[in-house]
């Protein structure tokens, strides 16, 4: 089944880090924490994949894990196992290769 919620933990090279839920669906990825919205897209199929992922600010009062505010985009390649529930991804922040994110997600139940 290529959908879910999924829990996701994620840090950054600069030693933040943060978690949130993530929603997979139709080859669609939203999600949030408690300041920032990530939208994308993943395959429907376990595999590997690259992707974009479009993260910006919902509330204000806190920075995001490269260590300032507003939005980016993300650019990543990882790697999703539906049958076992989990998925895997490392980025860069679009405009600088040098801010780097590894994440982790576990599905906690299906998207209806």
């Amino acid at each position: 089944m290529s959908q879910g919620v999924f829990y996701v933990k994620f840090e950054s090279n600069i030693r933040d880090f943060g978690d949130g839920l993530v929603f997979i669906k139709d080859g669609g990825v939203n999600g949030c924490d408690p300041h920032y919205l990530y939208q994308g897209a993943i395959p429907r199929e376990s595999g590997s994949f690259e992707t974009e992922i479009q993260v910006q600010p919902w509330r204000s009062g806190n920075t995001h894990v490269f260590g300032s505010t507003g939005a980016y985009t993300l650019k990543a390649e990882g790697t999703i196992d539906y049958e076992k529930g989990v998925f895997s991804l490392i980025g860069h922040k679009q405009d600088d290769a040098n801010l780097r994110l590894k994440a982790a997600g576990t599905r906690l139940t299906d998207v209806v």
